[in-house]
């Protein structure tokens, strides 16, 4: 039985792993992600379910294949992991989807700059300091379809909604923004941004909904 604790040899085998079997695909994915972030940009009518599909997509897989096929081989604590961004996918999809509760657009100020850097960073600057940090191809920490470009591209695009973001949205993404972050002890410096994201996100989210509030 694994324990809680992995060496870098260990997640950087890992990582390997789980690049080699996906390969050209973890790239594929990156093509709806820019779209479905200009469409959240340009507030695109009709695109909102869309976005929310696959922004929930995004975290059921990263549960079932990431952390419960690959991750859990070196950590028990993955099959947790996996069982949180499952039930944070299907959160997506019953706030995006079925209450019609997630409302994407730009906009001007605080909140819709913010979102537009974290999203550049899980979709650019993430992946760059992987492969400069990193030990090279395939053991560059997990490009796109990974726990910490996902968790910061969806703070981003929830920095850019209308309405009020439910509290219980954000329990686990938060969660994980700082438990995801205990891997820069092993070199993975890039996953600092997980941190800075969750925080930042939290008290602007926070904000927001406050307004929405007051606003009603």
């Amino acid at each position: 039985m694994k324990t809680l604790f992995f060496s870098v040899d260990e997640l950087y085998a890992m990582y390997a792993a789980y690049n080699s079997v996906l390969g050209v695909w973890q790239f594929v994915a990156y093509l709806p992600m820019i779209l479905f972030a200009g469409l959240a940009f340009k507030g695109t009518k009709g695109a909102n379910s869309w976005i929310s599909l696959y922004l929930g997509a995004l975290w059921i897989w990263v549960g079932l294949v990431y952390h419960l096929m690959y991750y859990s081989e070196i950590n028990d604590a993955a099959k947790y992991y996996a069982a949180g961004f499952v039930l944070q996918g299907l959160l997506i999809f019953w706030q995006g989807i079925k209450e019609r509760n997630l409302w994407f657009g730009f906009r001007r100020g605080a909140c819709g700059l913010t979102g537009m850097v974290f999203i550049l960073y899980a979709l650019v600057g993430y992946p760059l300091l992987g492969m400069w940090l990193g030990r090279g191809f395939p053991e560059v920490p997990a490009v796109l379809l990974a726990p910490v470009p996902v968790t910061i591209y969806t703070f981003g695009m929830l920095l850019w909604t209308y309405k009020r973001v439910p509290d219980y949205l954000l329990i686990i993404p938060i969660v994980w923004s700082i438990v995801g972050t205990s891997v820069v002890v092993l070199g993975i410096y890039q996953n600092l941004g997980l941190l800075v994201s969750g925080v930042i996100s939290a008290v602007m989210i926070h904000r927001h909904n406050r307004i929405m509030t007051r606003n009603i």
